[in-house]
């Protein structure tokens, strides 16, 4: 995209890696584009960001699926104390 027309937009926003080369091109833009606003992955880059989340997201998901196995079990369990 042309300089000129990231200039003439209300918000511009970078989101390079979180490295050495990243914050040189932020610099970079940041000479004709002083208003930009820069994000940082919390990683080395977007894609570890991403990779982290969705390990967090399995974990999440492992752990209720486990509570509701647990749950429906005890159920079942309950039921046939029951019926015995």
């Amino acid at each position: 995209m042309p300089i000129a027309q990231l200039q003439a937009s209300p918000v511009v926003i970078a989101a390079f890696d979180n490295d050495q080369a990243g914050e040189q091109m932020v610099e970079r833009l940041r000479k004709n584009l002083p208003t930009i606003q820069h994000h940082s992955p919390a990683g080395k880059d977007w894609n570890e960001d991403l990779q982290l989340h969705l390990r967090d997201l399995q974990r999440q998901f492992e752990q209720r699926s486990s509570r509701t196995r647990q749950f429906f079990q005890e159920q079942v369990d309950r039921e046939d104390e029951l019926t015995l």
